[in-house]
């Protein structure tokens, strides 16, 4: 794909198809995704993961590719450890002390459900944007 796109590209896997070609999440950096990761320029992992594949998929990067390694955090928190919004800068926190990078799902809850949500002016929708953002260190 870099090759006909050209290398200005960036190539990221989304880590829901495994090793055959069938939709399986892994939420992490596996065995059965790392192929098509060495074949490209990261991986965007699904945000059902929890401390063992933050650890599994650092591992399995090496230091030098860790960064490439984006775990997924919805900040709407569908079927995850920690709450929406706000909540997610646990698992923020998480991810960047296992040294691996950030991928948002859902970064429109802040506008749709969180303070941003309830601003009259666009202003103050602005400032409570900002502070979402802010609590999650990002």
């Amino acid at each position: 794909l870099k090759q006909r796109v050209g290398d200005q590209s960036l190539v990221i896997y989304y880590d829901s198809l495994n090793s055959v070609g069938r939709v399986h999440y892994q939420n992490a950096l596996s065995t059965q995704n790392k192929a098509c990761f060495d074949a490209c320029d990261g991986i965007f992992t699904n945000y059902w993961w929890g401390d063992e594949q933050l650890q599994q998929s650092a591992a399995l990067a090496g230091p030098s590719r860790q960064p490439d390694v984006y775990m997924g955090i919805d900040c709407f928190a569908r079927g995850t450890s920690y709450t929406a919004g706000p909540g997610c800068a646990a698992a923020c926190h998480l991810v960047r002390r296992a040294g691996l990078s950030l991928a948002l799902f859902a970064p429109g809850w802040s506008i749709e459900c969180g303070s941003a949500s309830k601003c009259t002016t666009e202003g103050r929708a602005a400032a409570a944007e900002k502070g979402f953002w802010e609590s999650l260190g990002v």
